[in-house]
């Protein structure tokens, strides 16, 4: 839990430096305990790619994507994911496709950094 009130500290001034540095930040919408938070690389109304991080025992409860397909690329850490009720570890170098429409969670088995990948890209999401 220390880990986790260091990362709120900081995160005021991270905020800030990606927003300069970026398409904007985003926290997205997690189950306590946990952070997780990224931002855009790129966006239109066709495609949005994030890049993220996911602290250990994060999780995403599960949900769909009415409208997007999902593409999530772990370039560090692990992950386990639940796609369409089959369980598999997403490792680092690992990539899952999920549907729209598919109901799927997440969760940070380590420190996770990934990109997210969806298309089309709505204006709610990952936002809302």
């Amino acid at each position: 839990m220390a880990d986790l009130t260091k990362l709120k500290e900081i995160t005021k001034e991270l905020e800030e430096l990606i927003y300069k540095q970026t398409d904007g930040f985003i926290r997205y919408n997690i189950a306590e305990p946990g952070e997780c938070f990224g931002f855009n690389m790129y966006h239109t109304d066709e495609i949005a790619l994030q890049r993220a991080f996911m602290m250990k025992g994060s999780y995403f409860e599960e949900h769909i994507h009415k409208d997007e397909k999902e593409i999530l690329i772990v370039y560090k850490g692990k992950l386990e994911g639940k796609v369409d009720g089959k369980v598999r570890i997403i490792d680092t170098g690992d990539c899952e496709k999920v549907d729209k429409g598919i109901p799927h969670s997440w969760r940070a088995l380590e420190d996770t950094w990934m990109i997210g990948i969806t298309i089309p890209a709505s204006g709610a999401y990952p936002y809302g």
